[in-house]
């Protein structure tokens, strides 16, 4: 049962933070402008910012999060296919290293299950109301650069 909470109140913020901190240094590495994280849902109760980098924390943790980066001369495609598939990289690699140590209790082996799907969902082209999976800007990206080329 204390692994179960665990799990809810800590690993699962955690690997959001960390899904969203993929995409917020990739978009550090290409040059944004401006960076702003967002980890959980409801009221904001937490902002901090870190040069170009604004972190922002709402009440409900565990129910996702999204990264936003901005730049004055747009993003090349390459970067924004790079700053995408960074965040599901980030939870394949968090989850490849706690396989090494997933038989020593059930909190890390849910850290490593949690990590693993979202690394692996992410990945899929999908659009859920208005959001976008990383898999899907991907393949946005893709399909307008393959337009161009034949253009």
């Amino acid at each position: 049962m204390i692994s179960y909470m665990i799990f809810i109140l800590f690993i699962v913020p955690l690997s959001i933070l960390l899904h969203e901190f993929g995409h917020a240094f990739m978009a550090y590495v290409f040059k944004a402008d401006f960076i702003h994280f967002f980890v959980g849902s409801g009221k904001e109760r937490a902002y901090m910012q870190v040069g170009r980098m604004r972190i922002h924390i709402h009440t409900l943790l565990f129910m996702g999060g999204v990264s936003v980066s901005e730049k004055e001369n747009d993003f090349k495609d390459r970067e924004k296919v790079l700053i995408s598939v960074a965040g599901p990289l980030f939870n394949g690699l968090i989850a490849w290293i706690l396989f090494h140590y997933s038989h020593d209790s059930m909190a890390v082996r849910l850290s490593f299950w949690f990590n693993l799907w979202l690394a692996i969902l992410n990945i899929f082209p999908f659009r859920f109301k208005k959001k976008k999976s990383d898999g899907y800007i991907c393949v946005e990206v893709l399909m307008k650069s393959f337009k161009n080329w034949l253009n």
